[in-house]
């Protein structure tokens, strides 16, 4: 096996197959401490280039195999805090019933991130650059002020891009007179400017949000029955 060249499930070239798991299998994802002190979730069925799967049950074999698979296509895996093995473990039941690998790849690539950061360096300062958004949909709701940061904005674009449908901002920034910001001890994301309330109309949306946004490296995510913060 060692010799054979092994990826993911990629829902575009593979198909379920039984794996001795009880059923038709795509990644069965585990949850591993990253090569980078954190904690990230990879699949534990890896497919040659026949098409065939094969379920890797010594975790560190899957953690060697995760790692050199990213290091050879430069993507990366979804990665969590140190000892947030719980929110890794909610990602994975999360994306599972989502329809996991069959709705899209786990590994995100990297490369096309680092060619848009360099395009937004190269302009920052002249203008916010984002594709979706204006600063105007970010203006506190209650005194009309605005301290939304503009590399906050540029973040949230890129998750608009990934998830793929509109966004509506129920709730940007929040000015420290606001009524839900005058009743916290500290300062919240909201009157930090970092932080949005997207609505959603269903469950599935809900899902895509809050995967595409741990892939980016968003936290503090909470989700509602109306909406998402990020």
């Amino acid at each position: 096996m060692a010799d054979k060249k092994l990826i993911p499930f990629d829902y575009r070239i593979h198909k379920p197959q039984n794996v001795g798991l009880g059923g038709l299998s795509t990644e069965y994802l585990v949850t591993l401490d990253s090569p980078d002190g954190g904690v990230w979730v990879v699949p534990s069925i890896w497919w040659d280039e026949e098409g065939n799967p094969t379920l890797i049950k010594e975790q560190d074999k899957v953690f060697e195999i995760a790692k050199q698979y990213e290091k050879e296509n430069n993507v990366l895996f979804p990665r969590f805090p140190k000892g947030e093995y719980k929110q890794a473990d909610l990602f994975a039941q999360t994306r599972s019933k989502a329809g996991g690998a069959t709705k899209g790849l786990l590994a995100r690539d990297i490369s096309k991130e680092q060619k848009a950061k360099t395009a937004k360096n190269f302009c920052r300062g002249f203008t916010i650059m984002a594709k979706y958004f204006t600063r105007q949909e970010f203006a506190c709701q209650y005194t009309g002020k605005n301290e939304i940061k503009p590399e906050f904005i540029e973040k949230l674009d890129e998750l608009r891009e990934a998830c793929g449908f509109p966004f509506i901002i129920t709730s940007g920034y929040r000015a420290p007179e606001h009524p839900i910001e005058a009743k916290k001890k500290t300062t919240g994301t909201h009157a930090q400017g970092i932080a949005s309330d997207i609505k959603v109309d269903n469950g599935l949306q809900r899902f895509k949000i809050v995967e595409e946004a741990i892939k980016l490296g968003f936290t503090g995510i909470g989700v509602a029955s109306s909406f998402c913060s990020c």
